[in-house]
């Protein structure tokens, strides 16, 4: 569990964490293994649109999520896209 550092006009806020979480989540070794994501301050826009196109908005678990708390279940699956609608592509599909 880790915390990104919060907005500043001089850093990235939780941009960089959100990401990185949704690579590891979705690179485990153990195929269909899930981790939970918690993301802080998703309230604000740059953690919501973040957390919807890395961590995907079918991975929100709606009864443990709160105005400023967000739980996603990430599954291990290895594919193109992070979310299944293909908005986002990144490199978690093994070589």
């Amino acid at each position: 569990m880790w915390d990104g550092r919060r907005y500043t006009a001089s850093s990235p806020g939780r941009m960089s964490a959100i990401f990185t979480a949704g690579v590891l989540a979705r690179t485990r070794a153990e195929q269909g293994a899930t981790t939970d994501v918690l993301v802080h301050d998703y309230e604000r826009e740059v953690e919501s649109a973040c957390s919807r196109e890395f961590l995907c908005e079918e991975n929100r678990v709606a009864e443990t999520s709160t105005r400023s708390l967000a739980h996603f279940v990430v599954s291990a699956v290895r594919r193109e896209a992070f979310c299944s609608g293909g908005a986002a592509t990144a490199t978690t599909a093994t070589p």
